[in-house]
């Protein structure tokens, strides 16, 4: 199951700063782990969009907790149909 996971962003503090490092730690695990999909925060830093593929919400919370700034960055949730990008396009070939 996909979900798009939409966090709401507070104002930046020194504490939030000193997290980022192991925020990304964990992003770039779950990463590699093939849990988060996608990744992406607003230009103007207020929100922060993550589309994750677990077994269900039990699973999706779990994995949410385990970015540290997910306790201070409200959030809310939808199960997705689909997700498509192009990372999940089969290559091109020109032969």
């Amino acid at each position: 199951m996909q979900y798009l996971v939409t966090f709401s962003v507070p104002t930046l503090t020194e504490k939030m700063l000193k997290a980022i490092p192991k925020q990304r730690e964990a992003v770039d695990r779950l990463i590699a782990n093939g849990i988060i999909m996608s990744y992406a925060l607003t230009k103007n830093m207020d929100r922060l969009y993550v589309i994750f593929e677990v077994n269900d919400e039990a699973e999706l919370k779990k994995q949410i907790y385990e970015m540290p700034l997910s306790r201070i960055m409200p959030f809310q949730f939808k199960e997705l149909f689909f997700h498509l990008g192009a990372e999940t396009l089969p290559a091109i070939s020109l032969n």
